[in-house]
């Protein structure tokens, strides 16, 4: 395998198709989501911890996430990383 291989992983391609453009079901999700908690008296963000996607995210954008975004983002990423390693790089290291 060789990095050229790289342009074909399907996982990768379905996480780069990810529709968010205006109008989508991902993007109409977020702003309803996202309206609804601007409501609330309080609106509490994310931190650095492992369970969440990312920093200074609400519940609702956490939700959102983890719906339209992290199962391709992660699938994405995992079939990386074993195509990464089946790259026999100079004098016989794997890539990773």
């Amino acid at each position: 395998m060789s990095i050229e291989d790289f342009n074909r992983i399907r996982e990768v391609d379905e996480y780069a198709s990810i529709d968010l453009s205006t109008g989508s079901e991902a993007y109409q999700a977020l702003m309803n989501s996202v309206s609804a908690e601007a409501g609330e008296t309080r609106i509490s963000l994310s931190g650095d911890r492992e369970e969440h996607p990312g920093y200074n995210m609400t519940s609702s954008m956490i939700g959102w996430y983890n719906r339209f975004v992290g199962p391709a983002r992660r699938n994405a990423i995992a079939a990386l990383n074993a195509h990464a390693q089946e790259i026999e790089l100079t004098r016989g290291a794997q890539g990773e």
